[in-house]
């Protein structure tokens, strides 16, 4: 089946010494089962001086199993 459907996203961003230092959760609303637009998520400010940054489905209107999340046009700052 490929259809937009409802969902939250998590994202967890960790330090250098893999300690969590910030978590934020976006939610999806698609307008339309075919066609939906992408929805724009930015990090909160706690997002800074990260080594790792994950994603992934927190909650699913199809189920977490059964479903998949696209990321596109992804983009960082490297502060040195």
């Amino acid at each position: 089946m490929n259809v937009a459907a409802g969902c939250d996203v998590a994202a967890t961003g960790y330090n250098t010494a893999g300690k969590v230092v910030g978590e934020a959760t976006f939610k999806f609303a698609p307008s339309a089962v075919k066609g939906a637009v992408m929805a724009r998520a930015v990090l909160p400010p706690t997002f800074i001086g990260l080594v790792n940054v994950t994603f992934g489905l927190s909650s699913a209107a199809l189920g977490v199993s059964a479903t998949a999340l696209n990321l596109d046009s992804v983009t960082h700052i490297n502060y040195s």
